[in-house]
């Protein structure tokens, strides 16, 4: 939990599962009224 005006810092990693230009979401909620917050992950997988 954070406080008002508070910050955190997340790492993720996006890593696609095939080949080719990926696309995915990371959802998060916070107790506003703005409802869930999506930030859009893209990327491109490559062959192992």
């Amino acid at each position: 939990m954070l406080p008002p005006g508070g910050t955190r810092l997340l790492q993720v990693a996006f890593t696609p599962g095939a080949e080719g230009e990926r696309t995915a979401s990371l959802e998060f909620e916070a107790n506003v009224q703005a409802g869930p917050h999506r930030v859009a992950l893209t990327g491109t997988g490559t062959a192992p």
